[in-house]
């Protein structure tokens, strides 16, 4: 049997408020701050009453965008998975905040652009050098419509993140964070 990792950093929320709260959790909120002109990549999480729609119909004017309607089966399936011990190693982080703590400062440039892409990727080589080589691996393993390559950057960049929870280089946004109706922890790793 594998033993389980000491940590696990997810780009999904974990803790989710019971009712819709305008400008999102505390967490996200403070993240934005941190972010600066990244700011618009942290999504609003949704509420725990609007996590099982189904439908666009259902949720649209509930201060969901569209993007995030697409992630909501993702949603659900972490916070079917999540409990208050799990936890404790599994931890919502977000990539750009993984960025802006290897730079010293929020990116200029958008990762959807190929700037972009390319300071994302010089940032994570100039730490673990096999990043480049697992970057194009994965590039070239997965057709472009199964996993953008920013995708892939930002999936570095939470292993980055990890290793550094594990060096407990990072902190939980905000320091004492509030839990939702199940005890979760609405925080965000940074």
């Amino acid at each position: 049997m594998q033993p389980r990792p000491r940590f696990v950093a997810v780009d999904m929320p974990i803790g989710l408020s019971a009712q819709r709260v305008v400008g999102g959790r505390e967490c996200e909120r403070l993240a934005r701050a941190k972010l600066g002109p990244r700011r618009s990549s942290i999504f609003s999480a949704p509420s725990r009453s609007v996590l099982s729609a189904r439908d666009w119909a259902e949720v649209r004017g509930k201060g969901m965008s569209k993007q995030s309607f697409h992630l909501l089966p993702k949603m659900r399936e972490v916070d079917e998975q999540m409990t208050v011990s799990r936890q404790r190693w599994i931890r919502e982080t977000h990539p750009e905040l993984a960025f802006a703590r290897l730079a010293g400062a929020p990116l200029s440039a958008s990762k959807r652009t190929a700037e972009g892409r390319a300071q994302r990727l010089r940032l994570l080589s100039g730490l673990l050098p096999a990043s480049t080589s697992l970057y194009r691996q994965a590039s070239s393993t997965w057709r472009r419509k199964e996993v953008a390559a920013d995708d892939i950057l930002d999936a570095l960049a939470l292993a980055f993140a990890a290793c550094d929870m594990l060096r407990g280089h990072l902190h939980c946004l905000p320091a004492r964070a509030p839990r939702d109706p199940r005890g979760l922890r609405m925080q965000i790793w940074s």
